[in-house]
């Protein structure tokens, strides 16, 4: 049957290749393999790659086939500063054609080879292996995993979106891919650690399995899945992997520069193959490390789904939600866990002084001078640091960067502390701090005279005058229609009037409650 064409093209192998495996990383690294086969044919023969493979299929010679191919090799692992290397993407910038990593020779070759024996070419793999060199692979370093300093430094300055998905990358050791495809419907915020089910279609090995999001990350995450739909990507910025991928480290990539003007360790490269150290996947790094410190190797590696402790881990699956626990003090960066071990320690001190006091009481009229008296005034001094000393602060402050979503937000969570803790003495710190949460617990205006002793309480006609600029000026915006504004505050760098509007509102009622009862 003569009709019927037994060559495949290009196309139809690189279909072949995402339908084996219903992977685009397949197909896209196939298509690469492709790209350089066609700059070396192109530069070696000055012949298109498929003209190259049809002369060697005619001549079926097959010391001209492994020369073919070993010739290659040889090509790639040289560079051609004289070719420019246009990389089969959309929007990629041609570059001059460097050198290829033994790793990536192997995986190309494999592919060219199955490419050429899908057109017709006659290859058999024993003799293959014994006529073509191939480098040898020398064992690759992993990306250098990142320290909780440096994470937190990256998600204080990346926008509130990348900051959510770093900060659950470096809780879950999962892939930058495997994220990207993770949808509302995936998460379970009723269980504890929250968790997240990987279908099988978007994991590497195609094996489902559950990871897990820390106390300090799950409330960020959850807030932004009230807004989403159940089909929803909650990370991902594109519905195509790839292009959602690409997006990331490109996002990174610019991330990572502007980090390393101040801070070095960011622009650091490894010599043998001029990548950096910090790279995206270094969250991945992260968390294995730290998982192997509390439960060892195996554990670590199976948490970070590497294909031979994987079965293993998905087995033990009850178990890995009480392991995860274990390690989550480990992996926290903003000390949120440390917050909570305060106030433990508060309820428990505040319990030994009232039975201290109490056992004081009972015994006020047999002795005139009590033992532990030093000890009740000792343990009070604790309470009113872990409520309202510097511990206290730190923790707050740590609490309100974590949960700053807007570029607003984020300035003042970093000013702010600085601003305050540099210009006050500690004990206008403590009172002021003291004044703040008692306001908050009690719903009122914060009383400036319980911080501040030369604060000078407004005069009835002060006040009154208050009152009045207040009320005109509600009455004002209370007049004015709702502006609107289609513009992006972070994209644009212009503020939403309506929501400037509400804060002045805000701001002013919250100054009529101070005035307190006015006669008019």
């Amino acid at each position: 049957m003569s009709y019927i064409d037994e060559k495949i093209s290009k196309e139809t192998f690189l279909d072949r290749a995402f339908k084996k495996s219903k992977s685009e990383n397949s197909r896209h690294n196939a298509e690469i393999a492709l790209r350089n086969l066609e700059v070396f044919c192109e530069y070696a023969y000055k012949k298109q790659m498929d003209t190259v493979l049809d002369d060697l299929i005619a001549e079926d010679n097959s010391k001209k086939t492994f020369a073919f191919f070993q010739k290659f090799v040889d090509f790639m692992q040289e560079d051609h500063p004289e070719i420019l290397f246009n990389p089969p993407f959309k929007n990629a910038k041609a570059k001059p054609y460097a050198a290829k990593m033994p790793s990536s020779i192997k995986g190309y070759v494999s592919k060219c080879r199955k490419y050429a024996k899908m057109r017709g070419l006659s290859v058999d793999m024993e003799d293959f292996l014994d006529n073509v060199s191939l480098p040898v692979i020398e064992e690759e370093l992993d990306p250098d995993p990142f320290t909780h300093d440096e994470i937190r430094l990256a998600c204080t300055y990346a926008s509130p979106q990348r900051k959510r998905l770093y900060m659950s990358l470096k809780d879950s050791a999962s892939r930058v891919g495997e994220l990207c495809q993770v949808r509302k419907r995936d998460i379970d915020f009723t269980k504890d650690p929250v968790e997240i089910h990987l279908p099988a279609k978007i994991t590497k090995g195609r094996k489902a399995r559950m990871i897990y999001l820390s106390r300090e990350t799950a409330p960020d995450v959850q807030r932004h899945c009230r807004r989403l739909n159940e089909l929803d990507l909650v990370y991902g910025t594109n519905p195509n992997v790839k292009k959602a991928v690409e997006n990331e480290i490109a996002y990174f990539d610019r991330l990572r520069k502007n980090l390393a003007k101040t801070n070095p360790v960011f622009a650091e490269r490894y010599e043998h193959n001029g990548r950096f150290k910090k790279n995206i996947h270094s969250l991945k790094a992260f968390a294995m490390t730290q998982a192997e410190e509390v439960h060892g190797e195996a554990y670590a590696h199976g948490f970070g789904a590497h294909k031979k402790y994987l079965p293993q881990y998905i087995r033990n699956q009850n178990k890995n939600a009480s392991k995860y626990k274990q390690l989550e003090a480990k992996l926290v960066i903003f000390e949120k866990i440390e917050v909570v071990e305060h106030s433990e320690e508060i309820d428990r001190l505040t319990k030994q002084v009232h039975e201290l006091s109490k056992e004081r009481f009972e015994l006020k009229n047999k002795f005139e001078k009590l033992p532990d008296i030093d000890i009740i005034q000792r343990l009070e001094k604790r309470i009113e640091d872990l409520e309202y000393g510097k511990d206290a602060r730190e923790g707050e402050y740590a609490k309100n960067t974590l949960h700053a979503e807007t570029t607003m937000e984020k300035v003042l969570s970093t000013v702010f502390p600085f601003v305050f803790e540099l210009g006050n003495n500690e004990e206008h710190k403590r009172k002021f701090w003291k004044e703040f949460i008692l306001s908050k617990k009690e719903n009122r205006p914060m009383n400036q005279t319980a911080y501040d002793p030369e604060y000078v309480e407004p005069s009835d006609e002060e006040k009154r005058e208050m009152y009045e600029f207040v009320t005109n000026r509600l009455q004002e915006l209370e007049k004015q229609p709702p502006k609107e504004n289609t513009e992006t505050p972070q994209i644009s760098g212009k503020l939403d009037s309506n929501k400037t509007k509400y804060h002045e509102e805000r701001a002013l009622r919250d100054l009529l409650l101070k005035c307190g009862p006015v006669k008019i």
